[in-house]
């Protein structure tokens, strides 16, 4: 069996999982653990989830992440007494008990009940709708949240005081009883059941309470021909570390999650019986730590074609992240004289992090399209990822109608769909940063797309399905033409693509991890 521990934590140095409330999710939505798991339930590998973290919308983000049906271990179901087979009831709000004269005020975001001209309760949905949290309030001051569990029920209480500091933190049963709270200190009282007899009364934190659990979770269901790959993390590592046996842990590295600085993480990189890096860049540190490093990509490839060979205009996909203010200055610059000299070349630019910088982007059109003087104008359009391709084919029509008035249009996605469906009438891609994404170079690659950096990189090669820029100021605008410029050198590395897809299928990443680990042990 194969046991994926995921690093879903919220990032802010507790149990939380990562946020659910639709319109607050900024972290990136791709994740190595759920790529993992995919793969080896597609190679029909037993698999199972052992997931420690606060999750009571676990269902609906399995749901979601298209695993659904992998059985789940939650350290928090079992601490909170919550059957593994209690059956799912969907809540309406409309159902609870509000005031008589409750009138219901909606936005995109929320919706708030109001009661006597004040605000009683504020109710944040997720992504299909469903109920995550209720706040309510007093003289307009929130005094009360109910976390709600995907199955049907409120699964936490905070209470708060009249400064909005947290003073007491209860977790539920699935019937409303309290089996623990975390008292304002920290501290951990356990009041429940009989599935809690075992466990002392008091606990000085809840990372005690969980390391406790999860040993009995190791003890108890793993077996010694087990395995346990899981997502390396500074918040839980120290916990792996002190419960599973060496010879069953496979550490997965990936982007910038683990820094690998603290002499605790490399002793247990090198403890582990095997590392998993993304990159290169994670490659050349678990190396350099004396860990045993197999590189493998985070997700597998699937054949989906692109259509960019179908479209009028030459359309580049610039990725952000990873850039700074100064360096995507010097890109815009010169994608933009680039643009000037076609009137067909469009630009994209992609972001995982949410809108953080659309303002500073906006800014920086406007600067560039004034100061450069350009024949053309160029002006800031930000798009939704599900709009984009929709949008991007009217354009060149719309420039052409607007005395070539251009826009540069700002795309933000958050989850591996969104970038499949952004990158479809996508001619180039372009990722700049010190250390590329690994998984806009996989689509790109399932896409038949080629992509310039300028960090090496192991699944894209120089003059076959990319380029690898030694001088961004000298050679990026070459490379633009090299693939914009005819169809030619864009089909050869759409042939290198498609012998790449082959390389990296859920099948072959199986059997390589698998034959790794075997060398190993």
């Amino acid at each position: 069996m194969y046991y994926f521990l995921p690093a879903w934590y919220r990032g802010d140095q507790s149990w939380n999982s990562r946020e659910q409330v639709w319109f607050r999710q900024s972290q990136h939505g791709f994740d190595d653990t759920i790529n993992q798991v995919r793969m080896f339930t597609r190679s029909g590998q037993p698999s199972a989830l052992l997931v420690p973290v606060y999750f009571p919308n676990l269902r609906h983000f399995a749901y979601q992440q298209g695993i659904y049906e992998v059985p789940r271990l939650a350290v928090f179901d079992y601490l909170q007494g919550i059957p593994a087979d209690l059956p799912i009831v969907n809540l309406d709000y409309h159902d609870f008990a509000w005031p008589a004269d409750a009138n219901y005020v909606y936005n995109p975001f929320t919706v708030t009940v109001f009661s006597k001209d004040q605000r009683y309760a504020q109710l944040s949905m997720g992504p299909e709708g469903n109920l995550i949290v209720m706040d309510l309030f007093k003289n307009d001051q929130r005094y009360r949240q109910l976390d709600f569990d995907d199955r049907g029920f409120v699964s936490r209480v905070s209470e708060y005081n009249e400064q909005q500091q947290l003073v007491r933190q209860a977790y539920l049963d699935h019937l409303g009883n309290e089996q623990f709270y975390v008292a304002a200190d920290g501290q951990v009282h356990i009041i429940g059941g009989a599935h809690l007899a075992r466990h002392q009364g008091i606990y000085p934190d809840l990372r005690s309470l969980i390391t406790e659990q999860f040993t009995q979770f190791v003890q108890e269901q793993i077996q010694p021909a087990d395995l346990v790959v899981a997502a390396a993390d500074p918040f839980h590592d120290q916990m792996l570390g002190q419960v599973i046996p060496n010879d069953q842990l496979v550490m997965s590295y990936f982007g910038d999650r683990a820094a690998l600085t603290e002499p605790a993480e490399a002793a247990l990189a090198q403890r582990a019986v095997l590392t998993i890096a993304d990159s290169n860049y994670n490659q050349k540190r678990l190396e350099a730590s004396g860990a045993k490093v197999l590189q493998l990509p985070p997700l597998d490839t699937r054949l989906s074609l692109g259509i960019s060979n179908q479209e009028r205009l030459l359309k580049i996909m610039l990725l952000i992240d990873g850039l700074s203010a100064a360096a995507l200055r010097v890109v815009l610059e010169i994608i933009m004289k680039t643009m000037n000299e076609n009137e067909l070349i469009d630009l994209t630019l992609l972001t995982f992090r949410g809108g953080q910088r659309q303002a500073e982007i906006e800014a920086l059109v406007a600067e560039l399209d004034e100061r450069l003087a350009l024949t053309d104008q160029y002006t800031f359009n930000q798009v939704e990822a599900a709009a984009a391709e929709n949008q991007l084919a009217d354009d060149l029509d719309a420039a052409r109608e607007n005395a070539r008035k251009r826009d540069i249009h700002f795309v933000t996605v958050s989850a591996e769909p969104q970038l499949i469906q952004a990158i479809h009438t996508t001619r180039l891609l372009i990722d700049l940063s010190p250390h590329p994404d690994v998984f806009l170079q996989i689509a790109g690659i399932s896409a038949g797309i080629p992509e310039i950096l300028r960090a090496e990189s192991l699944y894209v090669e120089d003059g076959k399905n990319g380029r690898l820029l030694q001088n961004v100021t000298t050679d990026l605008a070459p490379a633009i033409h090299f693939y914009l410029d005819g169809l030619k050198n864009w089909n050869t590395a759409l042939v290198h693509a498609a012998n790449k897809i082959a390389d990296y299928t859920s099948g072959r990443i199986v059997k390589r991890l698998q034959a790794a680990i075997k060398e190993a042990r």
